[in-house]
């Protein structure tokens, strides 16, 4: 609220909450305590006549539930929360550069490990293997590694299929620094492209290429 900031946890998470949260007061909810009395109580004090609640981040019957449960309006916060977080301060700039860096440290490590007879999961593994090693605290999402047939799928799950000569091998990938994140795709080809794929590559590095050159300062997203 205007008044105070205080982030409510059990005793399971009291010890990392502490040492984590630097801009809340941190409690700890007691046996017999539910986190809406608690809340509550807080309400009270600020005497605070609604209560946002992040919407996008709940089930419907949880946002109807904590509706009922509080003592002021509960609204939707919609949003919000991600347009304060639209513009990036300079120290969370260096952390998403950060989470590259790794990223791609790990992929050109990578490169020397994909040979046939290696499998997509053992690749996808030992991409997430390379980013904890190189500082990551978690990937972004799970890695995805798809080979020949398989990499038609943009969000295709590693299998144990082995790489094969003459396969195009796909990996998207992105790993957590500090709570921001990195997300990369890069494909790569086993043995000697055919024109048909090199002319699909042409395209598609054409299209990268003339996109670079157009963005500066005031180029929407869209137009891009």
């Amino acid at each position: 609220s205007h008044k105070q900031a205080v982030f409510y946890t059990d005793f399971r998470y009291i010890e990392a909450a502490k040492a984590q949260i630097t801009d809340a007061e941190v409690r700890e909810i007691g046996p017999g305590h539910s986190y809406a009395g608690v809340i509550n109580k807080l309400l009270r004090e600020d005497g605070a006549a609604k209560v946002a609640l992040e919407d996008d981040c709940l089930t419907h019957a949880d946002y109807l539930r904590w509706s009922d449960s509080l003592c002021a309006e509960a609204v939707a916060q919609g949003d919000l929360m991600n347009t304060l977080r639209t513009v990036k301060t300079q120290d969370e700039l260096d952390k998403i550069v950060r989470a590259q860096r790794i990223a791609e440290r790990a992929f050109e490590e990578i490169l020397s490990e994909i040979k046939p007879g290696v499998s997509e999961r053992e690749i996808a593994a030992r991409l997430t293997y390379l980013m904890l090693h190189y500082g990551a605290e978690n990937m972004s999402f799970d890695p995805i590694v798809v080979s020949g047939a398989n990499s038609s799928k943009p969000h295709g799950v590693p299998s144990d299929k082995l790489i094969e000569s003459g396969d195009f091998v796909t990996m998207d990938f992105g790993c957590i620094y500090d709570g921001y994140c990195s997300d990369m795709t890069r494909t790569v080809f086993l043995g000697e492209p055919d024109p048909e794929m090199r002319a699909a590559w042409d395209a598609l590095r054409e299209a990268n290429e003339s996109v670079e050159a157009m963005l500066r300062p005031g180029v929407t997203g869209k137009e891009a």
